[in-house]
């Protein structure tokens, strides 16, 4: 594994340097704080199915003198429109952090015709999937030496950020070059093959790699080239800060704690909340800027919490004494002092009632609930198994 690892960082360092692409860079939105502009280039890859062979990058540059930090930020899967994305990079760039948003190969505007944004890169084709992810390597290495080279940023102070599949790559990444100063790696794991089996965002994927005669162990051999524990030291881990969901039904938590291990266990905060934090957007947003800005030298002291508690948001069928389940949702209303309780406001077809209830795992919640607005005053038990937004 080491020699294989030494192969392809070597493979990847010649194939960067050999690539000196010439970028097109056109202003696309003037905010009072920070401009963003759109760049693109052609991937360093060779040969790349087009419309893949052109790498587009956001880019929000602060309106400050002087010379910046900059991060690069990777998506998640499957985006068709990375608001998310956006907002994190408005706010790093509010806060004089200059971040260049890198488009994954086959997504958004490099998705080929015949497919959905992402779907090319993350599926069946298990050979692809490889070169996609190796691809994207390529590509960040690019980004990094085309953002040392900018007069705006300071050519020291160099980080990355990735979300879900970003966090995945941005892993990698991290583990085949020395090149970053600070990590996030936010609703991340590892053990790539692991996670095509388990998550339920794959699901249509696993028929198609059975029929090509997959295994667990044949597609984790097949995988190994970018599988970020095959690469990453705890020495890297000293850059890195990681956040991760307590209730993430996309990656399972024995993947990011793998992750975690393979780091040397650098901080993690753990967001209640399922994989796409649904309300605490704004205070991730605002931690890992805080981390960023205490990594580049801009802040005395950086102290990550080991949680953000927020309201839970469920989504999924509720049964009580109704002969059908009810489909709909619940909102915590308070939080209880232990995870394992919870105070609900339950929102289904069978009406809507105050809930009291147990949660057992992270799919299933049994208690008792009073309905409102029915004339109904008894209080009755209930079952809900739902997923956490």
């Amino acid at each position: 594994m080491k020699l294989r690892a030494l192969a392809i960082v070597l493979w990847l360092m010649v194939a960067g340097a050999a690539s000196a692409p010439q970028r097109s860079v056109a202003l696309s939105r003037d905010e009072p704080s920070f401009e963003v502009s759109l760049v693109t280039f052609p991937s360093p890859v060779q040969n790349a199915d087009p419309p893949n062979g052109t790498v587009y990058v956001e880019y929000y540059s602060p309106k400050r003198a002087g010379r910046m930090p900059a991060v690069i930020l990777l998506h998640h899967w499957a985006v068709r429109k990375p608001t998310i994305e956006r907002q994190f990079a408005a706010a790093l760039a509010e806060n004089g952090i200059v971040t260049a948003m890198l488009v994954l190969p086959y997504h958004l505007q490099r998705t080929p015709p015949g497919f959905k944004s992402g779907m090319a890169m993350i599926g069946s084709d298990v050979p692809r999937m490889v070169r996609s992810i190796q691809q994207t390597v390529l590509e960040i290495r690019a980004l990094v030496q085309w953002l040392k080279e900018r007069p705006e940023v300071d050519p020291k102070r160099i980080g990355l950020a990735g979300i879900s599949l970003g966090a995945m790559v941005g892993a990698l990444a991290l583990g085949q070059t020395d090149q970053f100063d600070a990590a996030a790696l936010i609703l991340g794991g590892a053990d790539v093959a692991d996670i095509l089996r388990e998550s339920p965002v794959t699901l249509r994927i696993r028929p198609a790699l059975r029929r090509q005669g997959y295994t667990q162990e044949s597609l984790t051999r097949d995988l190994a080239p970018v599988e970020p524990l095959g690469y990453l030291t705890p020495a890297q881990g000293r850059v890195v800060l990681m956040v991760n969901a307590t209730q993430d039904p996309v990656i399972p938590r024995r993947d990011t704690l793998a992750l975690w291990e393979a780091l040397g266990r650098p901080p993690i905060v753990w967001v209640e909340s399922g994989h796409y934090i649904p309300w605490g957007r704004p205070q991730v947003n605002r931690l890992v800027t805080d981390f960023f800005l205490y990594r580049f030298g801009e802040r005395p002291a950086f102290r990550a919490p080991s949680r953000i508690r927020l309201r839970r948001v469920k989504l999924g069928f509720l049964l009580d004494r109704a002969p059908l389940l009810g489909v709909g949702g619940a909102v915590e209303l308070l939080k209880p002092p232990s995870d394992a309780l919870s105070l609900d406001l339950n929102l289904t077809t069978g009406g809507v009632g105050i809930g009291a209830g147990v949660n057992l795992g992270s799919h299933l919640t049994i208690g008792a609930q009073r309905k409102l607005f029915s004339g109904e005053h008894e209080v009755l038990p209930y079952a809900m198994v739902h997923v956490t937004l």
